[in-house]
């Protein structure tokens, strides 16, 4: 009874605000429609929907092929070779993928765009921040830690027994990786270029900027008839197109997983690294340092080339604060319709409230999971990681035809934008959570159940406290997806002016025809971007390490 009721109000509130928004689009998408079928025969007879179809298949698999081909030996080497700073690398490898989408464009545009660091000069270099190559590079930059740690860790899991059996029975390095180590390691590789794949698929904000006309996906020709011609229905219609695509593809890919899933355990014992320059000759370690430095150069320079335009004014390239001084004059006032500072509170209030319901409701969700048996584990699950299955241009539509543009109900639009930054954040957040939980001793809780104690008083004083690091780190995970967010924020932009967020400033400081030809204010969407990037790290740090220091006094205390 107490799972039930634990559960339910995680579950009420998905399906107040992720499954009823999902049926007001399908009940949208047939309105005044003469038959089931009508409304998508018609969204996909359409040229431009066709060709946004096609561009968002062509850009996914593209983008699924090359962080394949670069992410597996970039992989191979984290996995089979040692050198200095190897696990520094592999941390700060993932901080590529949790940066906003919005800032990895400026940042590329820093570096790559024709007034660029390096497109300035080396014109050839200036396709990695526009066009079809552009939003492929973009990309890569995005998915490519993802897919290199992946295959790092299954080749870590490979058994170094079974090569040392097939060395002692002859053959060519390119057989023993083809027939022992990638059927080991397949399952990671798939697995992240499926989800390079999804991500591709879903994007919004690259091709949005970077790619132009002739690059339109789905959701930014989602977003075009929403916002633009007023199109609810065809929006609609396309929108669960798309999430058919998707689910469809999700159930292959787990399909596949459950056909290959490893039958027993077995002990495996990882094969020895090779130190470069030591155990590795001068050829291969040479390569090696020269591969590393290509990857890891890729992956940072970007950033690097962000943090120097905040700094340098780009028409003399003196060193200056000018585009801070911008940031916050009055000329952005005019373009943002608020002031910067009220941006930066806008963005706050949201993250920070973000972060509180995500982690309540996660808390729920993931506690109640955890007593259940397994049948129930995987329809709890199923129910409450389908919002990671729907793009947030999709939420955000739900969300505003069924509570506000659609509805009698009429709320204001604040609320559709924080519980947009909810549902985004939620599957995320339950599957942090669940982890802790997991981990939690059965030995304590039998305990205080031996001792009394109630379910409510056992999850607040027992186990609660000994997941107080995976707390921080899921509320981190709530305010740093809220901070980065940007395609729901941009859909409800007209309607949400007030309450624009430092994304939609970005993109605004980027876009508006007033500001492209002036460098000078365009160097306030570089220090924007850059101060995003200073407030997610200052954030995440307090929320994930002071925890961990104040285990660390505790104990030096004992």
């Amino acid at each position: 009874m107490a799972v039930a009721v634990v559960l339910g109000v995680p579950a009420l509130f998905l399906a107040l605000f992720a499954y009823y928004p999902l049926a007001a689009i399908i009940g949208e998408s047939w309105r005044d429609a003469p038959s089931v079928t009508a409304p998508f025969v018609e969204i996909l007879t359409k040229p431009l929907v066709l060709r946004a179809l096609g561009n968002s298949a062509l850009q996914a698999s593209l983008t699924a092929l090359l962080v394949a081909v670069v992410g597996v030996p970039a992989g191979y080497i984290l996995a089979r070779y040692d050198f200095p700073a190897r696990k520094l690398m592999r941390v700060f490898a993932l901080v590529p993928f949790f940066l906003p989408s919005i800032v990895v464009v400026v940042a590329f545009v820093s570096l790559y765009g024709e007034g660029g660091f390096l497109g300035r000069w080396l014109a050839p270099a200036r396709s990695l921040s526009e066009g079809l190559s552009g939003i492929l590079a973009v990309n890569l930059f995005f998915n490519l830690p993802l897919v290199m740690v992946l295959t790092a860790t299954s080749l870590e899991e490979t058994d170094a027994e079974q090569l040392e059996a097939a060395a002692l029975l002859g053959g060519s390095r390119w057989l023993h990786l083809r027939r022992f180590v990638w059927p080991q390691a397949r399952s990671g590789v798939l697995a992240g270029a499926l989800i390079a794949f999804v991500y591709a698929f879903l994007g919004y904000t690259v091709p949005l900027i970077v790619g132009g006309a002739t690059n339109r996906t789905v959701e930014v020709e989602i977003f075009s008839r929403f916002y633009t011609y007023n199109d609810f229905a065809g929006a609609a219609a396309l929108a669960l197109v798309q999430l058919l695509v998707l689910a469809g593809l999700a159930a292959a890919f787990l399909r596949w997983l459950i056909l290959h899933r490893p039958t027993g355990l077995a002990i495996r014992y990882p094969p020895p690294r090779k130190r470069l320059w030591a155990e590795a000759s001068r050829t291969e370690s040479v390569v090696v340092t020269a591969g590393l430095l290509l990857v890891f150069g890729f992956l940072f320079l970007p950033i690097g080339a962000l943090g120097a335009s905040a700094f340098l004014e780009t028409d003399t390239g003196a060193l200056s604060i000018r585009s801070f001084q911008i940031l916050f004059s009055p000329a952005t006032e005019e373009v943002l319709y608020v002031t910067t500072f009220q941006v930066i509170l806008n963005t706050l209030f949201f993250a920070c409230l973000t972060a509180l319901l995500v982690v309540t409701l996660g808390i729920l969700g993931a506690w109640g999971m955890r007593r259940l048996g397994p049948r129930g584990r995987w329809g709890a699950d199923a129910l409450l990681f389908i919002p990671l299955a729907i793009s947030p241009i999709t939420i955000a539509m739900g969300l505003y035809l069924a509570w506000a543009g659609r509805s009698s109900l009429g709320l204001a639009v604040w609320p559709l934008m924080l519980l947009a930054h909810v549902l985004v954040a939620f599957p995320l957040v339950v599957r942090t959570l669940v982890s802790s939980l997991d981990r939690v001793p059965e030995d304590a809780v039998e305990a205080a159940q031996t001792l009394g104690s109630h379910a409510p008083d056992r999850l607040f004083r027992v186990e609660l406290p000994l997941i107080r690091r995976g707390l921080m780190l899921a509320a981190a995970v709530g305010f740093a997806t809220s901070l980065g967010e940007f395609a729901a924020n941009n859909l409800l932009y007209p309607i949400a002016r007030p309450y624009t967020t430092m994304t939609v400033a970005i993109y605004r400081l980027l876009v508006t025809p007033e500001m492209s030809s002036d460098k000078p204010l365009r160097e306030a969407a570089a220090a924007a971007s850059l101060l995003l990037i200073l407030l997610s790290a200052a954030v995440f740090f307090l929320l994930t390490r002071l925890p961990a220091a104040r285990e660390a006094r505790h104990g030096r205390k004992a």
